[in-house]
C-alpha cells in the first residue's frame, strides 16, 4: 500500500475518532446508596436506602411519613449537592436502563424524568390516586407498570416481584419504552410540567407523597447523550397501502 493511501486511511480513522469524542456521552452506572458521588439521594423520615446482597444491589424502602429516591436534581431547586453530571437536553437525549424488582405490597414506585421540554415515566404498581396521600397510602397498586405518553399512557400487566429490565429513550420530542428488551411504545413524548430538569427513581413521593413497600435495584445506568434515536414504527396499514399503489401503477402501465 502506498504511503499516500496509508496517510489517507490514518486521517480517516483520526477524523472518525475525533467525531466520536464530540458525541461522547456521560454514562452513570453505579448502584445508588446514600453518599455516592454519582447520584442525588433523598431519604425521608422512616425510609431507607441501603446496600443489600453483599453490595451487589440496593434496597429502597418507603414509609407512611416519607419516601426514598435517587436520581438527579439541581441544587438550586433544593435537591442537594449536584453530581458531576447532569441530564442532557431534549436534542441530545437521555437513555435510562433500570433493573429492579418490588415487594409484593409495593405501590406507587416510579422512574420519571423531565428535560425542560418533554417528559417520560414508568409508574410501578400505580394507584392513580392523583397525589392525595390520604386516598393513596395503603391503597393496593395495580399489578403492572404504566408507561407515560400522550393519550393516557399504556398499562402493561407484569409480575413486579420478579426482576425485570426497564429502558427508556427520550430524545427530539419522542420517547421509546422497552421492558425486558421488548418495545412497548415509540412515539411523541409528553410535555414537561416543571421549570427545571429532574430524574427520579424510587417511590412516588413526587406525585403521591409516598409509596408503599420496597424496591430492589440491581442496576441503574444513564447515558445523557446517546447516539441512538427513537425509531417510530410505521403504521401496520402502510405496507398494504404501498403495495396497493404499486399494483395500481402496474395496471395503469398495462392499460397504456
Amino acid at each position: 500500500m502506498s504511503s499516500w493511501k496509508l496517510g489517507r486511511n490514518y486521517l480517516s480513522l483520526l477524523m472518525l475518532f475525533w467525531a466520536s469524542t464530540l458525541n461522547a456521552a456521560t454514562v452513570v452506572n453505579s448502584l445508588p446508596f446514600q453518599g455516592t458521588p454519582d447520584w442525588t439521594d433523598s431519604v425521608s423520615s422512616g425510609a431507607t436506602i441501603v446496600l443489600n446482597g453483599a453490595g451487589t444491589e440496593s434496597l429502597l424502602t418507603t414509609a407512611n411519613n416519607g419516601g426514598s429516591w435517587f436520581g438527579w436534581g439541581p441544587a438550586a431547586q433544593g435537591y442537594g449537592t449536584e453530581p458531576s453530571w447532569s441530564l442532557g437536553s431534549n436534542s441530545d437525549g437521555n437513555y435510562i436502563r433500570l433493573e429492579a424488582s418490588f415487594s409484593a405490597n409495593a405501590a406507587d414506585w416510579s422512574m420519571y424524568m423531565h428535560d425542560l421540554e418533554h417528559s417520560m415515566g414508568f409508574t410501578f404498581a400505580p394507584t392513580d390516586c392523583n397525589g392525595n396521600i390520604f386516598n393513596c397510602y395503603g391503597t393496593d397498586g395495580a399489578a403492572g407498570v404504566r408507561l407515560s405518553h400522550p393519550g393516557g399512557g399504556t398499562f402493561i400487566d407484569l409480575d413486579l416481584t420478579q426482576q425485570h429490565t426497564y429502558e427508556v429513550l427520550l430524545k427530539d420530542s419522542l420517547v421509546a419504552y422497552w421492558i425486558d428488551g421488548i418495545q412497548h411504545y415509540a412515539g411523541p413524548a409528553g410535555d414537561a410540567n416543571l421549570g427545571f430538569p429532574l430524574l427520579v427513581i424510587g417511590d412516588g413521593s413526587g406525585t403521591t407523597l409516598t409509596g408503599r413497600g420496597s424496591m430492589t435495584v440491581f442496576a441503574a445506568e444513564l447515558d445523557n447523550a446517546p447516539l441512538a434515536n427513537v425509531v417510530v414504527p410505521l403504521p401496520a396499514s402502510l405496507p398494504l397501502l404501498v403495495a396497493a399503489l404499486g399494483l395500481l401503477g402496474t395496471r395503469l402501465r398495462k392499460m397504456r
